[in-house]
């Protein structure tokens, strides 16, 4: 099962349910189930388990906590936490485990670890850790093992 996101042009955010995962069937529960708005954002991505992240044009970050993951409502416990600024890189994206990347314009990574998903605290254990460089591509983001 994997859930999608989606954020119309207007800003509307959509919730779509795929459970044809195992043998790649078109089976799609719940799709386009608006739970949300006003997500007009420089970049949003999503973490584990129902972590969202915004980030506005300012480059504060904005968390919320998605818990409608099984039916597609729109529940949202945590919306709108300020957990940082200063986000203005290229590119942002989660891996696993509250692991945050950013790559910088000159090409640098760095590595940054949120563990204040539950609560939507600030909570960064480790903030811009510099872990490689060169990283000067259109597009990077994180898989599963």
């Amino acid at each position: 099962m994997t859930v999608v996101y989606a954020i119309e042009p207007d800003g509307d955010m959509l919730f779509y349910k795929h459970t044809g995962t195992a043998d790649g069937s078109p089976t799609w529960p719940i799709t386009a189930q608006k739970i949300g708005n006003g997500w007009n954002f420089k970049q949003v991505f999503a973490g584990d388990d129902g972590a969202i992240y915004a980030i506005k044009p300012d480059g504060d970050m904005l968390f919320y906590k998605h818990t409608g993951t099984e039916d597609g409502s729109p529940t949202w416990p945590i919306t709108a936490q300020k957990i940082g600024n200063g986000w203005n890189f290229k590119q942002v994206f989660a891996g696993d485990d509250g692991a945050i990347y950013a790559i910088k314009p000159d090409g640098d990574m760095l590595f940054y670890k949120h563990t204040g998903t539950d609560d939507g605290s600030a909570t960064w254990p480790i903030q811009a850790q510099k872990i490689g460089n060169g990283w000067n591509f259109k597009q990077v983001f994180a898989g599963n093992e």
